[in-house]
């Protein structure tokens, strides 16, 4: 199959946004190829396409590489560095208490990249201050070499401005319980890493519920007893 100039190998990912495929390029050799959805709207295509314009700014091993961005017959794409391995998810199922070396060592390499994210200045050295979002184990990719990597800048944005995300994106089992009232910041990161490395530690989720409204109530009792 073809898209552009990528020739798509496999599919190995879909979610409400778009489609992941390996794929290879003539330009940037194998790759992850993320198409949006065709069904999408141009306010969702915009969002789309914001991930790749904050995620290309940061260029650091520790977050996954942005290759190329842009659209073909009417269908918005993101081209990506691969890395061969798992996320942090899959590893989590099948590993669910993780040494305290290992847990770790992933967390230091997020809190790396958020550190990046966070210092990220624009071309006259102005601070931008990106943050995530969205620090979940399923965006943490351990690739098979053992190098961790963030990805998915999907609910990315330049601190400060405008933005209506607050519990409409993001994965609520690492929610800060700050987000029911605004905008991620770095701090929220900082949360959503530490119910991360509690994860990672004791195999069991910080906020846990088979529906949103009642983990978010578990975000909001969290709150109030601190």
């Amino acid at each position: 199959m073809k898209f552009g100039s990528y020739s798509i190998i496999r599919r190995i990912a879909a979610g409400g946004v778009g489609e992941v495929f390996v794929a290879r390029s003539p330009v940037h050799g194998e790759c992850a190829l993320k198409l949006a959805h065709r069904h999408l709207g141009e306010e969702a295509i915009d969002l789309f396409l914001s991930e790749a314009r904050v995620a290309s700014r940061l260029v650091d091993d520790s977050i996954v590489r942005i290759l190329e961005v842009g659209v073909v017959d009417g269908r918005a794409f993101i081209a990506s560095e691969l890395v061969e391995g798992v996320d942090l998810k899959r590893l989590l199922a099948t590993e669910p208490n993780l040494s305290v070396s290992v847990a770790t060592f992933i967390a230091l390499n997020v809190a790396r990249a958020l550190m990046v994210a966070f210092e990220a200045r624009d071309a006259v050295g102005r601070s931008l201050k990106i943050v995530h979002g969205d620090i979940a184990p399923q965006n943490i990719l351990i690739s098979t070499a053992g190098a961790v990597k963030l990805a998915d800048f999907g609910l990315a944005r330049v601190r400060g401005s405008e933005s209506t995300a607050h519990v409409s994106g993001g994965t609520y089992a690492y929610f800060a319980p700050e987000r029911l009232e605004h905008s991620p910041d770095e701090r929220s990161d900082q949360f959503a890493l530490g119910a991360v490395l509690f994860e990672m530690l004791t195999g069991a989720p910080l906020f846990d519920a088979e529906s949103g409204a009642v983990m978010l109530a578990q975000v909001a009792g969290y709150r109030s007893a601190r």
